[in-house]
This record gives structure tokens, C-alpha cells and sequence, in this order.
């Protein structure tokens, strides 16, 4: 059993960054923080950030990088994506997308294991000196988000058998669909590594 990071790789595939003048972290629909957009969503503006790099299968949406998935790899990963919150609806120049609004907030991290450290009064976990997670407190889902980390849209993946049913990273591996890298950040055999 792993924990992955979901990153998008945005030093070879293409992006999108919302138009001007839009404020990500003051507009409620675009935070991807783990709560549930998908009732009042609308697609917003957005421009493509580095045109001549290659087109993925997923891209990096706003400026925390949010995977989204074309209309033509979703079917590999429409069980994952909707077991674990809701696909947003966005066309960028005729191509279409499902931004992953990831709603799947896990408490599940051992806070005796973690390290905090202190900002301003409130305590924050400290991923570069590791993860370490209560494995029992997984749900069924692949995808997830923690409730300490989420503010920051990172999204995890949990690989529990390989099996492209029912891990993420399989689907994705298995279908050799392009855009995304898994950044490795805990193992239940080796559970004090590091990010």
C-alpha cells in the first residue's frame, strides 16, 4: 500500500491559468479545496499558458494546477474521479475537459507521527519532513484530499493492488495516459519516508 502526490507535469504538457483579473482563492467555485462545486458551476475563462508545449491527456487548471482530463482519456478514470468528487465541465479552444473537483477530505494522517510546525498561532503540517498515514482510515476511494493540505488543492492517490479498477495511478499507467507524475510520499513498508 502507497500514497501518492498527483502533480501535473507542467514542464512538458500544457496549462490553463484563469483569465485576468479572476482571483482564485477569493472565488468560491475555483478554490478546489474539497467542498462540492458542481451545483452552481460555470466554466470560467481561461488561456493557455505555454501553447507550444505538448497536449496531455491531463492538464494543470489555474495556478495551483488542478489535474483536468480530456473528454477522451475520462473513461479510464470516470470510476476514480467520480468515486472521489465531481468532474467540471471546461472547453479551452474546442478541446474538453473535466476539471477533477476532488471532495474525497480524509482524515486520515497519524498527527502523533507528523511534524508541525507553527504559523502564525495555527499549527501546519510539515510535508517536506514526511507523511505518515493511519492506513484503517482510508475509504474506498483512490483519490482523496487531507483536510490539513487541501487548501492548497493537493490532491493524493492511494495505490492499494495495482488493479486499474481500483487504483488511480493503474488506470492512468494502464491506459499510458500522459500529463500527470506521482510523486511517491508514503509506503506501509517504509512509512517514515519523505516527500
Amino acid at each position: 500500500m502507497k500514497v501518492y502526490e498527483v502533480r501535473h507535469e507542467s514542464n512538458k504538457f500544457r496549462s490553463l491559468l484563469f483569465e485576468e483579473g479572476v482571483v482564485e482563492y477569493k472565488h468560491p467555485l475555483l478554490k478546489f479545496d474539497g467542498t462540492s462545486v458542481a451545483e452552481n458551476w460555470k466554466p470560467p475563462g481561461v488561456w493557455c499558458h505555454s501553447p507550444k508545449k505538448k497536449q496531455g491527456d491531463f492538464w494543470g487548471v489555474g495556478s495551483s494546477g488542478v489535474p483536468a482530463v480530456t473528454r477522451a482519456a475520462f473513461p479510464h478514470v470516470q470510476t476514480h474521479i467520480e468515486m472521489a468528487g465531481e468532474a467540471l465541465p471546461l472547453v479551452f479552444e474546442g478541446v474538453e475537459l473535466f476539471i477533477l473537483g476532488i471532495t474525497e477530505v480524509i482524515n486520515c494522517l497519524d498527527h502523533e507521527k507528523c511534524r508541525w510546525h507553527d504559523d502564525g498561532g495555527r499549527k501546519r503540517l510539515n510535508v517536506d519532513a514526511g507523511y505518515h498515514f493511519r492506513p484503517e482510515r482510508f475509504s474506498e476511494s483512490s483519490l482523496f484530499m487531507l483536510p490539513e493540505t487541501c487548501r492548497s488543492s493537493r490532491v493524493y492517490c492511494l495505490e492499494r493492488s495495482g488493479d486499474p479498477e481500483e487504483d488511480f495511478k493503474a488506470a492512468v499507467d494502464g491506459a499510458k495516459l500522459t500529463g500527470l507524475k506521482f510523486m511517491q510520499i508514503w509506503d506501509r513498508l517504509a512509512p517514515f519516508r519523505s516527500a
